[in-house]
């Protein structure tokens, strides 16, 4: 996918995180903790578009193992992401968001055969079915590699669910007077 499909698929998940999160809040009235538009928009753009960052500043190779892994996300969570900036920490919640949106469509192949082109729902039909059958998307490329080739299924499910689970833990520190 290019970095166009990752940034539509990715705004669109993640404002269904953000809808969910403003019925939550209005749920529990709670609405003078609700996340910022703005908030949600930069960060999940950001976030959709940050592992492909070593193609915009040439770092590395592409697909390296900073910009497509947790890495970012777990580092800024745990050293950043508890402060008392509730702005910052829901704009750091939708960067994580962004970039589980990025890394679980990376596990579908961007290729698809001419005859699956003409819809939407052909094409990821076969994407879906691809997967499925074992087929990933795209190459690590650099040295240090071998293993995220090998296993580059497993590699991106890890980091994908890696980067949702900052995102959620960042909800709850941000609005902790959901639980009980």
């Amino acid at each position: 996918m290019n970095g166009r499909t990752h940034v539509v698929y990715g705004i669109g998940l993640v404002f269904l995180v953000y809808v969910l999160i403003m019925y939550i809040c209005w749920i529990k009235d709670t609405m003078n903790i609700s996340p910022s538009f703005l908030a949600f928009f930069v960060g999940g753009t950001f976030g959709a578009l940050f592992p492909d960052f070593d193609l915009f500043f040439g770092i590395g190779k592409h697909r390296n193992t900073l910009t497509h892994s947790s890495i970012f996300p777990v580092l800024v969570t745990f050293s950043y992401g508890f402060n008392d900036d509730v702005f910052a920490r829901t704009l750091l919640m939708f960067i994580c968001f962004g970039m589980a949106t990025h890394l679980t469509f990376d596990l579908f192949i961007s290729d698809v055969p001419e005859e699956y082109k003409s819809s939407i729902v052909k094409r990821w039909a076969y994407r879906i079915g691809a997967f499925l059958s074992g087929k990933v998307g795209g190459k690590f490329k650099g040295n240090g590699n071998e293993w995220a080739n090998k296993h580059k299924r497993e590699y991106l499910i890890v980091h994908a669910i890696s980067c949702m689970i900052c995102g959620i833990l960042l909800a709850f520190a941000i609005y902790n007077e959901w639980v009980l």
